[in-house]
């Protein structure tokens, strides 16, 4: 199930996927894809999505809070509320390792 985020607040769940997504970029949009995918495949993973030109400051709010990059696209995993894995650009693939 893929959830808009607009604040690090939304994110309920310990165990997620943050996906960070960028409406001008193609390989943003290849991403999107693969996610979209994953998510039909796994409902009962938690994805929190977020466009970065809508939310510039959630995006650098994110990278602070889990101490990683900002990169777009990225997902972010998260277990137990901490980060286990993050992708970005060509490298997000096969999400499903990740759970």
């Amino acid at each position: 199930m893929i959830i808009p985020i607009h604040s690090l607040e939304d994110i309920k769940e310990q165990t997620c996927l943050i996906y960070k997504h960028s409406s001008t970029c193609p390989v943003s949009a290849a991403a999107k894809n693969i996610v979209e995918s994953f998510s039909k495949d796994h409902p009962e993973i938690p994805i929190y999505m977020m466009v970065v030109q809508e939310d510039p400051e959630l995006k650098i709010q994110i990278q602070d809070k889990f101490s990683i990059k900002h990169e777009t696209p990225q997902i972010i995993v998260l277990k137990e509320g901490s980060v286990v894995a993050t992708q970005s650009h060509f490298a997000i693939k096969d999400i499903s390792q990740f759970f």
